[in-house]
């Protein structure tokens, strides 16, 4: 009895496998398709939608089959910001974090969301002199751009913890928060290799 227990138990686990699998190849190549497509005008935006939406029912049904697997709420968190549902992206990235605290990809998903916002609540002063645009600090920090801040800032300092993101990856999540708050140089410093 525990063989044919353990056989059917096997066979059950590789089946769950290969679902999951199935499942989650879909919504990659679906994504993989529809980032081509994000580039193009706002008639061919549609299909890029609801490729989209398919690869994240695809990542979604890959999640319910293995939830102790983090990698498919990383790339539900990515079709839903690049369907511009950024909040839906961030709670994706943070349940996937909830899974695997140590998940880098979804912690630097989840910072550079958060030092985007950050930078977008941080308007910077400008002014046009001898045809230069000249930025000058930025205003006062509300507490909505404060509270994007410590998100990103947060997430920053859990991926130097981990250590699991590459330099480039650091230093876009440090120039972004640099130039957030007004460091022009050294957002430079941090950005230069991600430009690149």
């Amino acid at each position: 009895a525990m063989v044919v227990g353990g056989w059917i138990w096997t066979r059950w686990k590789e089946e769950r496998n290969r679902l999951y699998q199935a499942a989650y190849n879909s919504g990659i190549e679906k994504w993989n398709n529809a980032l081509k497509g994000l580039g193009m005008d706002a008639g061919d935006r549609t299909a890029v939608t609801a490729l989209l939406m398919q690869a994240e029912g695809d990542f979604r049904r890959a999640a319910e089959i293995d939830s102790r697997n983090a990698q498919p709420w990383l790339m539900i968190g990515r079709c839903a910001l690049a369907s511009g549902r950024g909040s839906e992206a961030e709670t994706a990235w943070s349940k996937a974090l909830r899974i695997d605290p140590a998940f880098v990809a979804a912690r630097f998903e989840r910072g550079k969301y958060a030092l985007e916002h950050y930078r977008a609540h941080r308007p910077l002063v400008s002014r046009l002199t001898q045809g230069k645009i000249r930025f000058g600090p930025p205003g006062v920090e509300s507490q909505e751009a404060r509270e994007w801040r410590l998100k990103g800032e947060l997430d920053l300092a859990e991926i130097r913890k981990h250590a699991g993101l590459s330099e480039t990856e650091r230093g876009y999540l440090q120039g972004v928060l640099s130039y957030g708050e007004g460091r022009f140089r050294d957002a430079v410093l941090g950005l230069r290799l991600y430009v690149q």
